[in-house]
């Protein structure tokens, strides 16, 4: 398994996106983690609402820190005020358009 991530942003929306967690709509104007990486081969390009992505990085710190399987799409959106880690702390891949993921983790790395 290689995991190489290319970019990692925050930007605000100047069109309508799909959260990969959750699958809800990214509206226009909502800030949101945007990440570009290479996995096993697979260019991917993935969308987070704040919330979801602190979601993931709870889910992932239950699960031990380093891989965690989960449905694109398939996971609830939290409130924002559930999880509190903050966009952009981490880093991880993901495969699109697959039923189970396995991602790769690195605490604190920007």
């Amino acid at each position: 398994m290689s995991y190489t991530l290319l970019s990692v942003s925050e930007p605000t929306a100047r069109k309508q996106h799909k959260c990969i967690w959750c699958g809800q709509p990214i509206e226009v104007g909502e800030k949101h983690r945007h990440e570009r990486s290479i996995y096993d081969g697979q260019f991917q390009d993935q969308r987070w609402h704040p919330e979801c992505d602190d979601a993931f990085a709870e889910e992932l710190r239950y699960e031990g820190g380093h891989e965690l399987e989960f449905e694109p799409y398939g996971n609830q959106r939290p409130t924002r005020s559930a999880v509190g880690v903050g966009i952009g702390a981490r880093q991880r891949g993901n495969r699109p358009h697959e039923p189970a993921i396995l991602r790769p983790f690195q605490l604190g790395v920007k």
